[in-house]
């Protein structure tokens, strides 16, 4: 380019694990020693819910752990700002199902490289996302290149995966909240329910009563004129009789 350029990156960890909604059992380290844990969360005043409801933020030796204590309901979205770090080298350690991924960022740091922007975390029902920043800066005819080394190994303290299954409706009952807010939306729909299907049998019976009613002439609506003559005689006509029972 024949401009200056400058601009952060990074990339989406969409951790999940077997379809199951993230919980109890998932959790990273996280590159922020030097941070001791701080963060700050912007978005709960609009669309996320704290962190601490779900998973505690533990400053350790060398690394910030974030670890889930509960499961995320599907209506949850979660994002944690970390304080930047400049020691921090944008790596990570997540692990989950049995399974453990580090992430390294060999160029952070190095001289001609990129330089850590922002770390952020973003966790909902479907996803447990490290989002390391970086951030570079090109001189006109500059070129740069990074990469992000990805390892993966078995770890054998996760929760077993029966636990996996049942956690999550363990979590709704647990919760007071979601305890709360799972009964109103089920009463709601069972009235809803209830007023349909009353509503349906009542035209249901009243269909049912016009379609099995007496079978009635139709009456005409205009003067019927019979052309057929008829005669009587005298002996024809005799008085009428009335019998009372």
């Amino acid at each position: 380019g024949r401009e200056p350029f400058a601009t952060a990156w990074y990339s989406h960890h969409f951790f999940t694990c077997d379809n199951y909604p993230v919980g109890k059992g998932v959790g990273v380290d996280l590159d922020l020693a030097a941070t001791q844990g701080h963060y700050e969360e912007p978005g709960t005043w609009f669309w996320s819910t704290p962190i601490e409801n779900y998973a505690p933020v533990t400053p350790r030796d060398g690394f910030v752990s974030v670890d889930m204590t509960r499961g995320v309901e599907r209506n949850v979205r979660i994002k944690a700002e970390f304080s930047k770090d400049e020691q921090s080298h944008g790596a990570f350690t997540l692990h989950g199902c049995e399974t453990l991924i580090r992430e390294t960022i060999p160029e952070v740091g190095t001289e001609g490289g990129v330089s850590m922007y922002a770390y952020n975390l973003y966790i909902e029902s479907g996803t447990f996302s490290p989002e390391p920043q970086i951030y570079m800066h090109l001189w006109p005819g500059q070129s740069i290149s990074w990469t992000q080394q990805l390892e993966f190994d078995d770890y054998d303290e996760s929760i077993d995966r029966s636990d996996m299954r049942d956690f999550f409706k363990a979590d709704i009952v647990d919760s007071p909240k979601a305890l709360s807010l799972w009964v109103r939306v089920d009463r709601s729909f069972m009235v809803f329910a209830l007023t349909a299907a009353c509503l349906a049998l009542c035209i249901q019976v009243a269909w049912k009563r016009r379609q099995d009613g007496p079978d009635y002439s139709p009456i005409p609506d205009h003067d019927t004129i019979i052309d057929t003559p008829v005669k009587a005689s005298r002996a024809d006509i005799s008085p009428t009789k009335l019998s009372y029972v």
